[in-house]
């Protein structure tokens, strides 16, 4: 079976995103409860507090809101190898995006944009 071209371009889950009203007892109830690490921590360019921790062979990214509710489910992120090719494949498909360029991941070299899709934001996410 034949998988289009854009759906070719997204491997992996690459993390999963949570907004979470205080950060440091989110961190520490993932580390509590699953024995989860932190992998790093920081803020994102709307200097909003992030931290990726990793449950199993998964990573949950925790998006400090500073309002409730506690543990919404905000974003999937799909990693491409090129997200100027996704994107580009994306807007010939109609995708209306959140930035018209790719942000600035919290990971050296990361970058990507958000995809609204039925009213979810999908991050599509270059490593």
């Amino acid at each position: 079976m034949r998988v289009s071209a854009v759906n070719d371009l997204f491997k992996a889950v690459h993390h999963i995103g949570y907004r979470v009203e205080d950060m440091d007892r989110a961190i520490a109830e993932y580390q509590k409860v699953l024995d989860a690490p932190v992998l790093r921590r920081s803020t994102n360019p709307r200097g909003i507090p992030i931290a990726f921790v990793q449950v199993g062979a998964n990573q949950v990214e925790l998006v400090g809101n500073g309002q409730g509710p506690d543990q919404v489910m905000d974003h999937v992120a799909y990693a491409v190898d090129d997200l100027d090719a996704a994107m580009a494949a994306l807007k010939a498909k109609g995708a209306q995006f959140e930035s018209e360029t790719p942000v600035p991941g919290s990971a050296p070299g990361s970058k990507y944009v958000f995809v609204r899709l039925m009213g979810a934001r999908l991050q599509v996410f270059q490593p």
